[in-house]
């Protein structure tokens, strides 16, 4: 352990004693499973010991480099022993197929908790595409997966249709990750008021955490609660012109109908003039 030698060089720490213990134990109980646990408090310990001098980390070292320089180097919290590289203090290129995290200790089945929608958690196709979405929460920064089970909101209630997908995800930063949102179809059945994705993560692509509900919805047709999966109609459906998953507006679904009714109206007023 690097570490260790800086430390036996540069201060009175004597890693005689931590070994005799792990000998002890090995001796003991049969077994070398606490020799990792060890060698990672032998690890804090020296960075402790060479950290409360000043002095010490601002001297020079064989290598040219300041005590300091050499310590950020070479110290990672669990020594990167899991497909680890320890590059300035940090494990990189550690994601393994059971070990993620900056010090390569978190479990990849693990999946987030806690994770939380921006706003309402919902999105008015008359503001933006709704393509994507933010999530709130903690999250490693390794390759993650997105699980969407699509639900609709109609005029009689909340239902789930079986509709599933898995997409990899963004990682934004330690607090915050992107799923992408499929594109909505152009046209849907007259009882559909919204439609909607119970979103929960995985960094296995197997084993997903909590959800959290998404709701897509057009603010001149409906107003929707996700809190309660339901929606109020603002408009009688044959006066809503429904957009599209880009935004725009497309052609309304009920032209013939509107049409029909503008000529029994013509007609009406053309009778009421002959009487």
């Amino acid at each position: 352990m690097e570490i260790v030698q800086l430390c036996q060089q540069y201060s009175s720490f004597n890693v005689d004693a931590f070994t005799e213990g792990c000998m002890s134990d090995i001796k003991h109980g049969g077994n070398t499973n606490y020799v990792e646990w060890i060698v990672g408090v032998i690890k804090d310990y020296c960075f402790v010991e060479l950290s409360r001098n000043a002095t010490s980390m601002s001297r020079t070292t064989e290598n040219g480099r300041t005590l300091y320089s050499e310590l950020l180097y070479a110290f990672c919290p669990t020594g990167c022993r899991h497909w680890g590289n320890c590059v300035n203090g940090k494990c990189i290129a550690c994601d393994s197929y059971y070990f993620i995290g900056q010090d390569c200790l978190e479990l990849k089945l693990e999946p987030p908790k806690d994770i939380v929608l921006p706003g309402n958690a919902s999105c008015n196709t008359r503001h933006r595409p709704c393509l994507k979405t933010d999530i709130y929460g903690e999250f490693k920064p390794a390759k993650f997966y997105c699980k969407l089970d699509e639900f609709k909101i109609t005029v009689n209630g909340m239902v789930q249709n079986g509709n599933s997908a898995i997409w990899p995800g963004e990682y934004n930063s330690a607090h915050s990750i992107s799923c992408q949102i499929p594109g909505q179809p152009r046209n849907r059945p007259t009882t559909e008021l919204a439609v909607g994705y119970i979103i929960s993560i995985a960094y296995d692509r197997e084993h997903f955490g909590d959800n959290v509900s998404f709701v897509i919805y057009d603010g001149t047709c409906v107003t929707c609660d996700a809190s309660t999966l339901t929606c109020n109609v603002v408009k009688p459906y044959e006066e809503c012109m429904p957009t599209s998953s880009t935004g725009k507006p497309i052609n309304q679904r009920t032209t013939h109908r509107s049409l029909a009714t503008e000529k029994i109206q013509i007609l009406k007023q053309l009778q009421t003039m002959a009487t």
